[in-house]
């Protein structure tokens, strides 16, 4: 168990993550099959599955970057990172986790506002005319969680440092 009190809460949105990019991309493979198998069997192309590829895709996306930053497997510049001397490791990796935080604090307050205004224009999509707001929603919602994992990422990056005895 995690010294943390909140160790539960991690592991479920661990889990959450990982099973809702694991369903969109099943969801995804089979629709696109389906539409596939019906355009060259039967002659008739799915029309809707376009707009659903694509919102879950977008989701797909986002979710998928948390997941990137959760296993520190997001874009970075470890070469930068491992020609800095050892003492000023520290701050490159707080500058960095800052300014992606800022990144993405911007990024969700943007995306609230553009969802804010979906749902007050009540914008749907063309063929099937949901909500925008279906797709638009992923922008403040997985901004959020990607915060939750950049300042997770920079915890361990820096408590790793401390176990070296570099810069702290």
């Amino acid at each position: 168990m995690s010294g943390h009190g909140n160790g539960g809460q991690v592991r479920v949105l661990d889990r959450l993550e990982e099973v809702l990019v694991g369903a969109l991309l099943l969801a995804m493979v089979i629709l696109n099959f389906g539409n596939v198998l019906s355009r060259y069997l039967l002659g008739a192309s799915w029309s809707f599955t376009g707009e659903i590829l694509l919102i879950a895709f977008i989701w797909l996306v986002f979710l998928a970057s948390a997941i990137a930053y959760k296993r520190n497997q997001h874009l970075g510049l470890p070469l930068l990172a491992e020609r800095v001397p050892s003492r000023w490791r520290w701050s490159l990796i707080v500058f960095s986790g800052l300014m992606s935080a800022v990144l993405l604090v911007f990024l969700a307050v943007s995306g609230f506002q553009m969802v804010s205004q979906q749902i007050e224009f009540n914008q749907t999509t063309s063929v099937l005319e949901l909500p925008e707001w279906v797709a638009g929603a992923s922008v403040p919602v997985a901004s959020v969680i990607i915060v939750f994992r950049v300042v997770e990422s920079v915890v361990k990056e820096l408590r790793a440092l401390r176990h070296e005895g570099q810069g702290l």
